[in-house]
């Protein structure tokens, strides 16, 4: 819900010109230097506003999320596993690592969000992006062997220490986007509130370090290009593939690129170009929770033209999908091209195409059941194709499709065999009609197909297909 709360700022943000280089232009113009950056990337070339590195803090805060986590699940939750001690420590160490029996959603969203959290503590203390890296992988390290009398899990240290590390950071690009140190009185208020809800550990140390109130001359806050779209609607869902036996379904969907502007892409740093989708949907009496995100991690400008401008690198992935019939999460590393066409008449096409490789999935399967687990951990391979055709008068065409072959790693218990195959695709396309500044209509349908061998059973085959329709706040 953090995420689509998020994209209301495209339309609370007040328009401005987005500067692409790291210096922008004052009003009586001269440069002000690593303007268009944030101090908290660890540039120490900031001086007025920039952040001083607090490590130590930023590891003692790494340590009190995970007590304060704990101290919930211990004593108000009052879970089993949080019952710890010298013998639990003890028989972590001597047992050393498993594949988690946790929940689909614990595994798969849980611990990426709390890595986030533990990730931010050292990036909004003035750590830039692979300096923060570890304070996730340290964080989990700590909790799988001392806050839990399970044996440390191999995939939540890759889903808590390297997916929390990405939606770690892209909580801070949005915080970002949304803070302004320029702003004062109810502005500044709603801002900061906004911030704090699209990432809690930096509002926290924004509020004890008197960032938070402190007004500046310059906003030292990186505001990036910025566009997409946050829906509000509804879908007809199907569990069939087809239009048969559709039930309605409330929802939230958000679409959103960050660094691509009008005539630029803008890749220096990590996360300086990222994608970001997903949907908060009711029905069934339950909520379906779905974000697909990926970011450059390393990238070189292509050659660039009026014509065609591209960044081809290295990306992060970070996939969880949520719904009545297909559960499936995973963590990847993609070789990527992404190309911006001005192709004239205000028209404009962003093209995204990724391949790469997926260390650690996980895949709902009805033959699993260890423990709450009812799901497999696979590897594999995956690829997307995404276009966004966009006019400011006629509107935003998104169309994406992605297809993941994965393979067990760890499945049933041993009797049962862990050999097996998952083969995920899905297809979406959405059109957004301008209604007015900043609000437009949006209908969509998508198509999703997963296919399950697992050894020595029948295949499963899980569709899912949905038609839907919503307002749309524009940006």
């Amino acid at each position: 819900m953090f995420l689509a709360l998020s994209l209301y700022l495209a339309a609370a943000v007040p328009d401005r010109e987005f500067t692409l280089s790291p210096y922008a232009k004052d009003p009586g113009g001269g440069a002000i230097a690593n303007s268009g950056l944030s101090p908290r990337d660890g540039d120490s070339s900031s001086s007025e506003g920039a952040v001083k590195k607090r490590p130590w803090i930023a590891a003692l805060e790494t340590f009190s999320i995970n007590i304060g986590v704990w101290a919930v699940d211990r004593y108000i939750l009052n879970r089993d596993y949080a019952r710890i001690g010298w013998t639990a420590w003890k028989n972590n160490f001597k047992n050393g690592w498993i594949w988690c029996p946790d929940t689909f959603g614990t595994s798969m969203i849980g611990h990426p969000y709390h890595g986030s959290q533990t990730f931010n503590a050292a990036r909004s203390l003035g750590m830039n992006f692979w300096e923060s890296v570890p304070y996730s992988v340290a964080g989990y390290v700590m909790w799988g062997y001392f806050m839990e009398n399970d044996q440390p899990s191999k995939n939540d240290l890759i889903m808590t220490g390297l997916s929390g590390a990405s939606l770690g950071e892209v909580e801070y690009r949005l915080s970002s986007q949304v803070l302004d140190d320029t702003a004062t009185g109810g502005e500044r208020a709603w801002r900061e509130i906004l911030a704090f809800v699209i990432n809690p550990i930096r509002g926290f140390n924004r509020l004890i370090y008197g960032d938070s109130t402190r007004v500046s001359s310059t906003n030292r806050e990186t505001h990036e290009p910025l566009q997409g779209t946050a829906s509000v609607g509804g879908s007809l869902i199907s569990g069939t593939g087809g239009f048969s036996g559709m039930k309605f379904s409330p929802g939230v969907d958000y679409d959103l690129t960050y660094g691509v502007g009008s005539s630029e892409i803008h890749s220096q740093k990590p996360f300086d170009l990222f994608f970001l989708n997903g949907e908060v949907r009711y029905g069934q009496k339950q909520v379906f929770f779905s974000v697909s995100t990926y970011g450059l991690l390393w990238g070189k400008e292509l050659g660039s033209s009026d014509r065609c401008k591209s960044v081809i690198g290295l990306f992060q992935n970070y996939d969880y999908f949520n719904s009545e019939t297909i559960h499936v999460g995973s963590m990847s590393f993609s070789g990527g091209l992404v190309s911006l066409f001005p192709l004239g008449g205000d028209f404009e096409l962003t093209t995204s195409v990724q391949l790469g490789f997926v260390p650690l999935g996980g895949v709902k399967n009805p033959y699993v059941l260890v423990k709450d687990r009812d799901y497999s951990y696979d590897w594999g391979g995956m690829g997307k194709a995404e276009a966004w055709l966009r006019h400011p008068k006629i509107g935003t065409l998104a169309v994406r499709c992605g297809r993941f072959q994965l393979y067990t790693i760890n499945g049933a218990a041993p009797t049962e065999g862990d050999e097996g195959h998952d083969y995920w695709t899905y297809i979406k396309a959405d059109y957004t009609l301008p209604l007015a500044k900043n609000l437009g209509l949006s209908v969509g349908y998508g198509w999703y197909d997963l296919h399950q061998e697992f050894n020595g059973h029948p295949p499963v085959v899980a569709k899912l297909s949905r038609v839907g329709a919503a307002l749309d706040v524009t940006f």
